[in-house]
């Protein structure tokens, strides 16, 4: 049921589109053309209804003549086409508010969810239970023309119903006659009885079907988080498709899948349940309502202050009075596809709202200098743990610095603070900046590389910039891609647009990020993992072209196994990198200021 709170939501969520600002005015004189619409149309209505009343007349007439019936009819049809051509106006109104609406808040919604990174946030500040039930694609997707269109639709059905009832409980209230009876042996009057009666009949349909509609929507509730359930195992069963297989037992799978299934089906028997109870109780007023307005009538009529030509008009007049009272119920399936959208909107709201807190929170400094550096550096776990303290070093120029130290040590952690990335630190980091000194110019690949989507190879190299695919730039394309072992059916397809992402394996995914990186000549270049899918030779390739094609840039990296070439039959190795930091310490106890410090051999490491 809608109450006060629930309108403040939905007021809440539109007020930003509506009002008398400039960008806002449109929408609002169009509100304003939506209501005018509805009183002429309430108007129109009691015009309509006199000259039908007048038709019936002049039928019920004795020696009626084509002359009189047609001007009647002619009458009547006026009235009507007045009544559509409002009508259709109202509802192009209408249209264009829904699709106003609908187009800046989903594009709002996903402007901030891209610009401030929630993209990449969300997995810090959502739990378990959110993580589960919240499907932004659909949110971007459905969610804010669900919004606009059942807001819209419900505001002018009930601005139409309120006027309707205006109309009706008038006309009701002066074509009543006073309603005399004899009870317990007093006289009773009772003026206006038909809007009296029209007011209780519809009164106890309402309240006969309010716990119902309570019911159903919280039906509904459980079986949408139930079908995001069954969505989320389908995802986790599809993500992992590769590792079930092989373990060759896929009961666990088979009997969850299973028993959300079942749970789902129980919930949407429920739902179809109490859907089919509201229906009966519809259907069974629907034909009670013309009857009892028929039923109010008859006194009138018994009693001569009522024309039965009269009797259409009351029928209509008690139809409008019910409409009103009975509007929620009416409407119930908008009412809760609409609090459903808002609260699903709200809550992915809210989380963005924490994740943009979080950034501003952040104590971490950006400067632009010459070289990269770190002054101060403390990186926390989102819960709060010291992941690395009073961290103070340069990394060397031009050099290739390595990021080492056991697993959950936060060396992923340590690159992505430096990429800025992460918000759970403080301290201060100096980026080489760019030409004009206002900007860095830093690049991260990580372990698994993005492709646009339906893109080219071409654009997928490129990617973020979008440069025109020039005989120049394709053949220096070209060139990396067979210093890298990729077959001609790559060269050839440079420019095919396809869902690349999936169809190159996980190795030439790597292989065409770090050719994008050559391309793209950061100053900084930051990778995490980013040659885990490659071998060990196509490693020591990579790593040499990177080292050749890039020698003006610092490179920072996590490796896992950064001497796995050592392991081959290859005479020579040089190691890729020329410093490494080495975080062995998950919790350093040491709160001296730490550096770069000599080593017995030639690399350096980093120590808390």
């Amino acid at each position: 049921m809608l109450n006060f709170e629930k309108l403040k939501k939905i007021a809440s969520i539109l007020k930003p589109y509506i009002g008398f600002s400039k960008k806002n005015l449109v929408r609002t004189s169009t509100i304003f053309a939506i209501v005018i619409s509805n009183i002429i149309e309430a108007i129109l209505l009691v015009f309509i209804n006199t000259s039908m009343t007048t038709l019936f007349g002049a039928i019920a007439t004795p020696g009626i003549t084509y002359t009189i019936f047609f001007g009647a009819i002619f009458n009547s049809l006026f009235y009507i086409g007045l009544y559509a051509a409002t009508l259709v106006i109202k509802y192009a109104f209408c249209d264009y508010l829904i699709e106003s609406l609908s187009r800046i808040m989903s594009k709002e919604l996903a402007t901030k969810w891209l610009n401030q990174q929630s993209f990449y946030g969300l997995k810090f500040v959502l739990t378990d239970h959110q993580s589960k039930k919240l499907n932004i694609g659909k949110i971007l997707k459905d969610d804010s023309h669900e919004i606009s269109n059942s807001a819209v639709s419900l505001a002018e059905s009930a601005l139409n119903s309120f006027f309707y009832f205006i109309n009706g409980i008038y006309h009701l209230s002066i074509m009543s006659s006073q309603l005399t009876f004899t009870a317990l042996g007093r006289n009773f009057v009772i003026p206006g009885y038909m809007a009296l009666g029209a007011l209780c009949y519809s009164i106890s349909y309402n309240f006969l079907t309010g716990n119902y509609n309570q019911s159903l929507k919280n039906a509904k509730n459980s079986k949408r988080n139930q079908e995001n359930r069954v969505l989320n195992l389908v995802a986790h069963i599809e993500t992992n498709a590769e590792a079930i297989a092989f373990q060759e037992n896929n009961n666990n799978e088979k009997s969850n899948i299973i028993n959300n299934l079942q749970k789902l089906i129980d919930r949407q028997r429920i739902t179809t349940m109490l859907s089919s109870k509201l229906n009966i109780f519809e259907s069974i007023h629907s034909k009670l309502s013309t009857v009892f307005g028929l039923i109010l009538s008859i006194p009138s009529v018994i009693n001569n202050t009522l024309s039965s030509t009269k009797i259409f008009e009351v029928n209509q007049y008690f139809e409008n009075v019910v409409k009103f009272f009975t509007w929620q119920q009416a409407n119930i399936e908008d009412i809760l596809a609409l609090e459903i959208s808002i609260d699903r909107t709200n809550e992915f709201k809210a989380i963005m709202e924490k994740w943009s807190k979080i950034k501003e929170e952040c104590v971490l400094k950006q400067n632009y200098g010459q070289n990269l550096a770190l002054e101060n550096l403390y990186i926390y776990t989102p819960n709060g743990d010291t992941l690395i303290e009073n961290l103070c070093i340069q990394i060397p120029k031009r050099k290739v610095t390595l990021i080492s130290g056991r697993s959950g040590a936060g060396k992923s952690t340590l690159l992505r603070t430096l990429a800025g990335l992460w918000p759970f630190a403080k301290g201060n980091i100096t980026y080489p900046a760019s030409s004009d000194g206002l900007k860095k110019q830093t690049l991260f690949i990580p372990q698994k590389p993005c492709f646009p989507f339906h893109s080219t190879l071409y654009e997928a190299v490129i990617y973020p910039e979008k440069l025109e695919p020039t005989v120049t730039r394709i053949n220096r394309i070209k060139n990396l891609m067979k210093q890298l072992d990729f077959s001609d059916y790559f060269l050839n397809n440079l420019n095919t647009q396809g869902q690349w992402g999936k169809i190159l394996s996980p190795g030439q995914q790597q292989r065409l990020a770090i050719i994008s990186a050559i391309i793209h000549k950061p100053k900084v270049l930051f990778m995490d993992e980013a040659t885990s899918a490659l071998d060990c030779l196509t490693k020591q390739k990579v790593e040499r072209l990177i080292k050749k094609e890039l020698r003006t840039t610092t490179i920072v990296y996590v490796d896992h196994n950064p001497n796995s070439v050592t392991n081959t039959k290859t005479s020579s190795f040089t190691p890729f990198y020329d410093e490494e930091i080495n975080v062995y310490n998950a919790k350093p106890t040491s709160k001296q200021s730490a550096s770069l410090k000599e080593d017995s051999g030639e690399k350096k490491y980093f120590s808390p």
